[in-house]
């Protein structure tokens, strides 16, 4: 009887020391990442990147590691009617990811998601879509590309990942312009 008792609190200790090891993190956050020039981006979903109020010219935006999102939900402000560039890195391991600068509201937004998904791999999940004013590639993990636009005045735009899942997942961020 104490053979099982034993082998119980031992088979009990080893799971919990193993889903301690498993949950115990070991890693840091990444580090903010800085813009190619006139602002900046932070890090951790949630948070907007840009020049605090001022207007930007460029900016940084990079895959949250694995997590299907991406650093920042919101950039800017771009001035309307100067160009605007966004540079992704794929900083993913294991995930292919692109970005779709959208002109429209969230409706639109979905609805681009949805004909990426039918357009398939060979287009890069990019739908013909008059609303796609800008696109990246297709990225391997690890791959930065560029992609640049000119707001306009009033217009309502977001940046989103149209890779099958990615969207709904949460690869979505707002792009503001300056007032």
């Amino acid at each position: 009887m104490k053979n099982i008792v034993r082998f119980w609190v031992a088979s009990l200790a080893m799971v919990m020391a193993l889903t301690l090891a498993a949950c115990g993190g070991g890693g840091s956050a990444p580090a903010p990442t800085a813009a190619p020039s006139g602002g900046g981006a932070a890090s951790g979903g949630g948070e907007a990147a840009g020049g605090g109020g001022a207007p930007i010219s460029s900016i940084e935006v990079t895959a949250k590691g694995e997590q299907l999102l991406f650093n920042v939900d919101e950039i800017g402000p771009f001035t309307s009617g100067s160009e605007a560039t966004i540079t992704f890195n794929n900083t993913s391991t294991i995930n292919q990811h692109n970005l779709l600068v959208i002109k429209g509201d969230r409706t639109v937004t979905t609805a681009v998601n949805d004909a990426g998904a039918e357009a398939g791999t060979s287009a890069a999940y990019v739908p013909d879509d008059p609303a796609v004013v800008a696109h990246t590639s297709l990225l391997d993990p690890g791959s930065m590309e560029s992609v640049s636009f000119t707001p306009e005045a009033g217009a309502t735009y977001y940046y989103i990942c149209t890779v099958p899942g990615h969207y709904v997942a949460g690869m979505i961020g707002e792009i503001t312009l300056a007032p």
